[in-house]
């Protein structure tokens, strides 16, 4: 694998995890009445349908929404590699990706195979959770992917220095 697209999909599974925190808070305190990557899991014949909150429901979906986060921050990185963008507006540009991703799936894939309704049909907290998680996995995105680009380029600067 290309390593900027290695660091595309450590950045995606950071980004994940951090999304993941106020996720897993607002299930616990009764907020939202499910996670969506746990229904998403069930509906796809893996583990219980009828009780998406099972420990392997929560494995699976915990392995699926970060192998999603994974290809995501992959993308991602693929495109940064391409566009020249000023690293310093990698964490808004980070943003208005995760907003995209989180209108291609809960306004389109997960809504057209029947596993959520849309948005505006859906749990009003779940929506606006989702919302808001997808715009911190968007900043925390661009930022690990600025961060690791800055990195990268520091000891390419190093070794160049040094002759290797």
């Amino acid at each position: 694998m290309n390593l900027r697209l290695r660091a595309g999909a450590i950045a995606g599974i950071g980004a994940t995890l951090v999304m993941s925190i106020p996720m897993l808070l607002a299930r616990r305190m009764g907020y939202v009445p499910s996670l969506p990557p746990e229904t998403i899991v069930a509906q796809f014949g893996y583990g219980s349908a009828e009780r998406p909150g099972t420990p392997l429901n929560q494995v699976l979906a915990a392995g699926a929404h970060l192998g999603f986060g994974a290809g995501c921050g992959a993308l991602l990185e693929a495109a940064m590699s391409k566009l020249k963008v000023e690293q310093k507006q990698w964490p808004v540009l980070g943003m208005l990706y995760a907003l995209g991703v989180w209108g291609a799936s809960y306004m389109g894939w997960i809504p057209s195979f029947g596993i959520l309704p849309p948005p505006h049909d859906d749990h009003p907290h779940r929506a606006k959770l989702m919302v808001v998680t997808h715009l911190i996995f968007g900043l925390t995105l661009g930022s690990l992917l600025r961060w690791l680009r800055s990195r990268s380029a520091r000891r390419f600067e190093v070794a160049e220095a040094v002759g290797a």
